[in-house]
């Protein structure tokens, strides 16, 4: 009967996911011979979860965890979180590497679950603060990736304000990183750059008058 079937497969998708069958499949080395191409492990991974074949990440710890989860115990389940986030990390490190695809490194680490083991979702909201500020000189000034940052990615345009003065700060450009934080909406931190570094030289400049 069909529901025999479905079972039958069910327990055989438990007997592969127990035996490390998840690990084996996303390994670089069945599809690739660079170890550093986590491209389609990750195609791959998200697919398969969206196809509910592969347990969602922190789905132990749901209540409403489906079919494709029940299949884990929470031991296991933490194992394949932390594998899940690795793919996924790795693949965020790959697109850096190849240079001109910051958007899509944010687009991936928006992509992080929400894991109670690794700190919930302060490991994505951690993973992309570092992205903007390190990819900043990247889409600073690009007015297409700007909007697909805000627009397609919505993300918050304080978060990239903070990132801007991030930059700002490195680049030794007080003025800059002052509005920045302004825009940020940590007026306090830009009371305190103003005082310090822009106002004594617009006072030299004679801009105070």
């Amino acid at each position: 009967t069909a529901s025999g079937v479905a079972a039958a497969a069910e327990r055989a998708r438990a007997a592969w996911l127990a035996s490390g069958g998840c690990s084996r499949l996303l390994r670089c080395a069945g599809y690739s011979p660079n170890p550093l191409d986590h491209s389609l492990a990750w195609h791959l991974m998200t697919a398969l979860q969206a196809a509910n074949v592969l347990p969602t990440p922190g789905a132990a710890a749901s209540s409403d965890a489906g079919a494709a989860s029940s299949a884990l115990s929470h031991a296991e389940q933490a194992a394949y979180d932390a594998e899940m986030l690795g793919t996924t990390l790795e693949f965020i490190s790959q697109l850096q590497l190849a240079g001109g695809l910051c958007e899509w490194a944010l687009f991936v680490a928006l992509t992080l679950p929400d894991l109670p083991s690794a700190g919930g979702a302060a490991v994505r909201r951690r993973v992309v603060r570092e992205l903007l500020a390190l990819t900043a000189p990247e889409w600073m000034g690009d007015s297409a990736r700007e909007a697909f940052l805000t627009s397609t990615l919505q993300l918050p345009e304080p978060l990239l304000a903070e990132a801007r003065a991030t930059w700002a700060q490195y680049t030794r450009d007080d003025a800059a990183r002052c509005a920045a934080l302004l825009a940020a909406g940590t007026a306090a931190a830009a009371h305190d750059v103003f005082a310090a570094s822009v106002a004594p030289g617009l006072f030299l400049a004679g801009a105070w008058t």
